[in-house]
């Protein structure tokens, strides 16, 4: 019978269990037969306070570290602790863009907005403009070419466009542009949230 599994992490992040157990009168058991597997899922999302520092999460490799106890059908306890939980750190740029607000569920051919923020993780000030490149499932209700404002160094700028889908089914969110006019270069940002699309009534 595993009695605890759970994921212990660093500051810099707020973990959600996604597991499911069994429930055995007031008590919630999870029970394992010898040669048994079973995955775990946790969700770790970044605290408030530390949203604003993206370089701060992009340098953090160490995510925390499994506290595991355990029952044997013989009554005997065992508990393990893992060493530390390490991820590869994301190459995020000059610019990283965050969902701020995106509906799970849109209707087809119904307005729906999209928000997020662009935040400049290089060392200098910079000028954005925003464009909408081409995709299938989606028809842009904003304009494209618009300048989001002067960026400095660390600091965020947040961006609100109008989708319509254009198709049934989960949508990958593509085709966000990002232009540097100082140095001339393109930033180029897809796949960056999903919608599910449903048929109107």
């Amino acid at each position: 019978i595993l009695e605890k599994v759970s994921l212990e992490t660093s500051d810099l992040f707020r973990v959600s269990e996604l597991n499911t157990t069994t429930e055995v009168g007031d008590l919630e058991v999870s029970t394992m037969s010898s040669g048994d597997s079973r995955q775990f899922l946790y969700s770790l999302t970044p605290v408030c306070d530390h949203v604003a520092n993206v370089k701060v999460l992009s340098k953090t490799t160490y995510i925390g570290k499994l506290d595991i106890v355990w029952k044997s059908n013989l009554g005997e306890k065992g508990r393990l602790q893992t060493s530390q939980l390490q991820r590869s750190p994301p190459d995020l740029g000059e610019i990283h863009l965050s969902v701020d607000k995106v509906p799970a569920t849109v209707l087809l051919e119904q307005a729906f907005n999209f928000i997020f923020s662009l935040t400049n993780t290089s060392d200098r000030t910079m000028e954005m403009v925003l464009f909408l490149g081409k995709c299938s499932n989606f028809a842009w209700c904003s304009s494209s070419g618009k300048p989001v404002g002067v960026v400095a160094p660390g600091n965020s700028v947040s961006v609100a466009i109008k989708m319509i889908p254009l198709m049934i089914g989960l949508q990958s969110i593509s085709g966000i542009r990002v232009e540097d006019p100082f140095l001339k270069r393109m930033y180029e940002f897809d796949n960056v949230s999903n919608v599910y699309v449903v048929q109107s009534v």
